[in-house]
């Protein structure tokens, strides 16, 4: 039985769909290219939810793309040049780096004597 996933910032904000879970796994990891069946079980859905209804939007969408194949299996990652994920990244980064500076603590500015 698969457990709750975590919820990331970008889940909080974007929900907790299978295809969010997918994105969410594919922008903690970028630049790094991942098996199906790493993105499947690090997203907590199904290999078959994945390779059926949700990669062929990405490809299709040029979101996600092959980087290469190790024997048979075939090892894939957001593509970079798409607008798109593009601001995904970006949107991201700021989203980890607001929760960061939220958990930071505070510096206070030294009181003069």
């Amino acid at each position: 039985m698969r457990s709750v996933p975590v919820k990331s910032v970008f889940m909080e904000i974007f929900g907790t769909s299978p295809t969010v879970r997918v994105l969410d796994y594919l922008l903690s990891v970028y630049p790094l290219d991942c098996s199906i069946g790493d993105i499947a079980e690090n997203a907590q859905i199904s290999r078959t939810t994945l390779h059926y209804a949700i990669m062929p939007d990405l490809i299709k969408n040029d979101a996600l793309k092959m980087t290469r194949a190790v024997g048979k299996i075939k090892l894939y990652r957001l593509n970079e040049k798409n607008q798109l994920v593009k601001k995904l990244l970006e949107i991201d980064k700021e989203l980890v780096i607001n929760e960061l500076r939220k958990q930071l603590p505070r510096k206070t500015a030294p009181v003069p004597a």
